[in-house]
């Protein structure tokens, strides 16, 4: 539910404009185009996985996923390493 929203909005909604713009400009200058996108939203779960993994009640998960573009923001660059 959660990756079906940044990928329809391209993250514009859930993270800080600079970052946004720096990740629109990754997608533009992708051959692939927005099918970097889905890598993105991948690595932006694998980068918190052990604390996806830990969490055992589902509201907890919820927000943590809800919330995950925030907490990735900080690693940008480790995100979108991640993603090629």
């Amino acid at each position: 539910v959660f990756s079906f929203r940044w990928c329809t909005l391209l993250f514009a909604q859930d993270m800080p404009l600079q970052d946004v713009v720096c990740l629109w400009d990754c997608f533009i200058a992708d051959p692939l185009r927005f099918g970097f996108v889905g890598h993105v939203c991948l690595a932006a779960l694998m980068l918190r996985r052990e604390e996806l993994l830990a969490t055992k009640e589902q509201v907890a998960l919820a927000a943590l996923v809800r919330r995950l573009p925030h907490t990735v923001t900080g690693d940008l660059d480790g995100l979108l390493r991640r993603s090629w």
